[in-house]
């Protein structure tokens, strides 16, 4: 009878853990739906933004609009943040947007749409990766100090550079592991670097000129085409669903001649902004990012650090910081204005 008694506590308990198993299930992903149907299913028109990883939705006659990013377990209705569940917002290898069933579900409700609901599978625990790294301040002192600013040599009169400040309005860009918008950084860093190449006497063009504005990706290579400008830098922040990775990155369109004057001025800006920062060499890349594409003229997007990276998004926030990079992306430009004359010769 004990026997039996044992036996019958140990098929109960075998039940529990599989039970707990199944409501748990952490190696298992929850139903995905793709961008795609979600928008033909709620009517919703898709539209690309500056940043391969992101989407906008948009709701027909409406001011309303979804941004959803590539690595987030979060998207963004009207620029308010809502929560999705692991393993958050994944592209495959078709360059498909997938996102669990929850994220489906939250999006009919902020557009008013309930009727349009499908049943949820089991959440899952976020991963906490995130919540391993160092607190902020204990990455940077305090007291760094940036390099003196290039001097002005007048090298550069006579061209028109557009500087290109990343996302602006309702794009909020990457929001960092601090809680800074992309767009701020972008801004600030952007306005730097004008100054700084209006002292080497270049006429300069802003695709935006704060915070509230958003130019959409046509916009701002159509400006630049329209004032033929002479060169186009387009500068962002970066992120990444892995915490650990960081670095700066410099991106190019290849396309026949006008691809390899890109190239050189891409490897000339990530070159001195290796030197003056000291971050991790992300490389210098070919992309088809449309501002970078369709200009027709000289054309880089600088990514100036992963804002997924709790010491690079605090870097990024520092004004001296920011006053590095923005030296170095003229450095860059004043070195490859020079090796051209050269080339010239």
């Amino acid at each position: 009878m004990q026997r039996l008694v044992l036996m019958a506590l140990a098929s109960l308990l075998t039940m529990s853990c599989a039970a707990v198993g199944s409501d748990i299930s952490v190696g298992h992903e929850p139903v995905m739906v793709t961008l795609s149907e979600t928008a033909e299913k709620l009517g919703l028109k898709v539209e690309e933004t500056d940043y391969w990883g992101e989407r906008l939705l948009i709701v027909p006659g409406t001011n309303a609009h979804i941004l959803v990013r590539y690595g987030c377990t979060c998207y963004w209705y009207n620029g308010l943040t809502r929560d999705v569940e692991y393993p958050g917002i994944k592209v495959d290898d078709r360059a498909t947007f997938r996102f669990p069933l929850g994220m489906y579900n939250s999006i009919c409700k902020d557009i008013g749409r309930i009727d349009l609901l499908r049943d949820e599978m089991p959440r899952y625990t976020r991963p906490a990766a995130v919540l391993n790294q160092p607190s902020i301040e204990s990455i940077i002192p305090a007291d760094d100090t940036p390099p003196a600013a290039p001097q002005a040599t007048g090298s550069l009169k006579g061209m028109t550079i557009v500087v290109d400040p990343g996302h602006g309005g309702k794009d909020p860009g990457a929001i960092g592991i601090t809680g800074v918008y992309e767009k701020v950084i972008a801004m600030a860093v952007s306005n730097r670097v004008a100054d700084l190449l209006k002292q080497q006497g270049a006429t300069i063009i802003m695709t935006r000129t704060d915070n509230d504005t958003y130019p959409t990706l046509s916009d701002r290579y159509e400006l630049a085409n329209t004032k033929h400008a002479d060169l186009f830098i387009s500068i962002h922040a970066n992120s990444c669903e892995k915490p650990d990775i960081n670095g700066v990155e410099t991106y190019f369109h290849n396309a026949g001649a006008r691809g390899d004057a890109s190239e050189r001025l891409a490897r000339s800006v990530q070159s001195a902004m290796l030197t003056a920062s000291g971050a991790e060499d992300r490389g210098v890349r070919s992309a088809n990012f449309q501002v970078i594409k369709n200009t027709t003229m000289p054309a880089v997007l600088v990514e100036l650090g992963y804002m997924s990276n709790m010491a690079e998004a605090t870097k990024l926030a520092k004004k001296d910081y920011q006053e590095t990079l923005a030296q170095a992306i003229v450095k860059g430009v004043l070195a490859n204005q020079a090796s051209n004359a050269s080339l010239s010769r």
